[in-house]
């Protein structure tokens, strides 16, 4: 899906003494004048506002970055799911607070490893165009989790996973996609503290952006004029 560039400009005339976070938000340009008070614009803060989805199937060409992917996409609880074949999920661009999600790492060529309880571990090439994307490595800090080494851990788990399916299913009858995300998590960054509710955290943000977001666009596509109080600095670019 392609959306237009907002950006957003910070400007006096929105900002009192004790408040500078206030941003006109605008779309496709920047203006020569404030669209409030109608002033000059000179010298003025402005940044892109960075949309909160991509695609997850792009490829990483330069596999000793530190990258490492794990990828969130809407989903209804009751989809199935196959190989090289889409999750049957509804866009994460219209998320909402009661909007099921389902999750999976990607390798660099952009293949995307999910867990279900249905089907075990599959991995798709199609279905997670716009997804949240969440690179471990910055998150945890750390640089020596390449894109290569992060192949590397996700094809050994997963065939791992694979010869022992039948007996972890028998033991863990409530094991799910973001269990399997976790203890990939865990074994690449050799960390046991690594939890869902770590990653939790890091997903809130970018699932806070998302609506906030898709808020500011379909008001500035209605011809609206939209000031928003905070931006933070995960889904800004300064021009």
């Amino acid at each position: 899906m392609n959306h237009s560039n907002i950006f957003a400009i910070k400007h006096s005339c929105i900002n009192h003494e004790n408040n500078h976070e206030n941003y006109i938000c605008i779309m496709n340009k920047t203006p020569e004048k404030c669209l409030k008070c109608n002033g000059t614009l000179d010298n003025e803060m402005i940044i892109e506002l960075l949309p909160p989805y991509s695609n997850a199937h792009q490829s990483i060409l330069f596999t000793s970055y530190p990258l490492s992917r794990i990828a969130f996409i809407s989903s209804d609880s009751n989809s199935n799911t196959s190989n090289n074949s889409s999750t049957n999920s509804s866009s994460i661009v219209h998320y909402q607070p009661n909007t099921n999600l389902h999750c999976g790492v990607v390798d660099s060529q952009g293949k995307v490893y999910h867990y279900t309880n249905q089907y075990g571990i599959q991995y798709d090439t199609i279905g997670w165009e716009q997804s949240i994307i969440i690179n471990v490595s910055e998150m945890t800090k750390c640089d020596s989790l390449t894109s290569f080494k992060w192949n590397e851990i996700i094809y050994s788990i997963v065939n791992d996973f694979k010869q022992s399916h039948r007996d972890r299913m028998l033991q863990y009858d409530d094991y799910d996609c973001l269990d399997f995300v976790v203890d990939i998590i865990k074994y690449a960054i050799n960390d046991q503290q690594i939890n869902r509710i770590l990653i939790a955290q890091w997903l809130s943000i970018q699932l806070e952006w998302i609506i906030l977001y898709e808020n500011i666009r379909k008001q500035l596509k209605s011809g609206s004029l939209q000031v928003i109080s905070k931006l933070h600095n995960s889904v800004t670019c300064q021009l």
